[in-house]
């Protein structure tokens, strides 16, 4: 199994062998070195397909006298910034527009000419800590208002606020789920030198802001996982040998997980949240464990003398999926956990790993190595019909459905370091983020649902 690219293994020189192994087939974080401008840096990928954007006007933002115009516009221009992400709306430009914002009625009419599908109007007001946004949809092929919410949240908050109004309005006119509220852990080299290989662990919005350290050391910390909107499990290697730890944000906590001796990677919870899928070899091969969700032992899944790594659930809860190099190369796998047989799902391809349940359990995200590099496909859980999403772009790695299944969190060093990219799941439609600086590389995400 060998990865083209300059291997986590080859900085990390005190790794043995099945380690090595282990981490090569698991992580796949090859350091770029070349710089970019940033003006290149997010530009948008659209490959030629049927799929057209839905036109919508959002008018100029309405208030009583509690917001001035700045804010107004400042709240506007982040809402549709979010939607730029969708790939599937297209707002016109409000030069175009014959109505005038605030109007009491709706001249369908006008909308339909300048070839609006939807119309949204949004009203804020200001209560001195809170600030409250009241939302219409107006469909103008059926000449009626699809829909009117209120949302409210404390004024310091009101960046979260317009990232919801960005979700409820790409729903509305769409039927799609937003991912503008999202939350993305991720591992960055920014903190390394040219004597020392570090890698630290970050959590932020979707939109870039709000970045969080969730480690803060000079050893490698890899794998994060989120457990809910506050908690992360990672891989660290702080004390000399792959651990499983979990860092609570809110009151800064770190907690053991698992250290079985040996190799312990993984953390994935459960959907109900009762046990963690581990990679753990203290027995000197590595094999996929189930946990309590307090880190006791429950049950061994696999047992085998190959390497088995990369677990990931169904989101019924009654399957894993994981890598193993039984065939000899990385294949991907799933085992029922109420039977537990194994059955092989990847066959094209002599690389595929870090394996990924689509919300809807019908198909699996994973990355396939091919012409030395990695992109990203997707495949029926049965094996079928396995689909292409990433092109001619650099290494594409590590996806993440979407809560709907409609997008991916993906990394890839297209433009020289390694940087997060969302795209649909046709792969038509992909966008960098704004993830700052360095290598950026195995992304996760979490959506606010996690906390009901």
């Amino acid at each position: 199994m060998t990865d083209p690219r300059p291997s986590f293994c080859s900085a990390m020189g005190h790794i043995n062998r099945i380690l090595c192994a282990l981490a090569t087939a698991l992580i796949l974080t090859g350091v770029a070195t070349a710089d970019v401008a940033e003006s290149e840096a997010f530009a948008i990928e659209v490959r030629p397909t049927g799929i057209t954007s839905i036109p919508i006007a959002i008018p100029t933002f309405t208030s009583d006298n509690s917001l001035s115009a700045e804010f107004r516009e400042n709240m506007r221009a982040l809402i549709l910034e979010d939607l730029s992400y969708a790939g599937i709306i297209k707002v016109l430009p409000r030069e175009a527009y014959l109505a005038e914002p605030g109007r009491p009625d709706v001249n369908y009419e006008d909308w339909l000419f300048i070839g609006a599908e939807f119309m949204a109007s949004v009203s804020l007001f200001s209560t001195g800590t809170h600030l409250r946004a009241e939302v219409a949809v107006y469909d103008m092929a059926m000449k009626r208002k699809k829909s009117k919410q209120s949302f409210e949240i404390a004024f310091d908050r009101y960046v979260t606020l317009a990232h919801r109004l960005a979700d409820h309005i790409l729903y509305e006119v769409s039927g799609v789920q937003g991912f503008f509220e999202a939350r993305i852990a991720f591992v960055s080299d920014r903190t390394s030198s040219a004597n020392a290989v570090s890698k630290n662990i970050y959590a932020m919005d979707f939109d870039g802001s709000n970045l969080q350290p969730v480690t803060t050391n000079d050893s490698i910390n890899i794998n994060p996982f989120w457990h809910s909107m506050s908690k992360v499990a990672f891989t660290s290697y702080i004390r000399q040998r792959p651990e499983i730890l979990l860092r609570d944000l809110q009151s800064g906590r770190t907690a053991l997980l698992a250290a079985f001796g040996g190799t312990n990677t993984g953390g994935i919870p459960s959907p109900d949240g009762k046990y963690i899928a581990v990679t753990a070899s203290h027995n000197g091969i590595s094999n996929i464990y189930l946990l309590h969700s307090d880190g006791r032992m429950y049950r061994q899944l696999t047992r085998h003398w190959s390497i088995d790594v990369s677990p990931a659930w169904s989101p019924d809860g009654n399957f894993i999926a994981f890598v193993s190099d039984r065939p000899g190369s990385p294949q991907v796998y799933m085992i029922n956990l109420r039977t537990d047989e194994i059955t092989r799902v990847t066959y094209e391809g002599r690389y595929n790993v870090s394996p990924v349940w689509s919300p809807d359990g019908n198909y699996i995200a994973y990355t396939s190595l091919e012409e030395n590099k990695f992109n990203i496909y997707i495949v029926e859980k049965d094996g079928y019909n396995p689909q292409r999403l990433t092109y001619n772009s650099g290494h594409n790695e590590t996806p993440r459905w979407s809560r709907d299944g409609n997008y991916l969190l993906f990394t890839s060093n297209r433009t020289g370091e390694f940087k997060l990219y969302v795209m649909d799941r046709t792969g038509t439609f992909q966008k960098r983020l704004k993830d700052g600086p360095a290598n950026n590389n195995m992304p996760d995400w979490v959506f606010p649902e996690k906390e009901k």
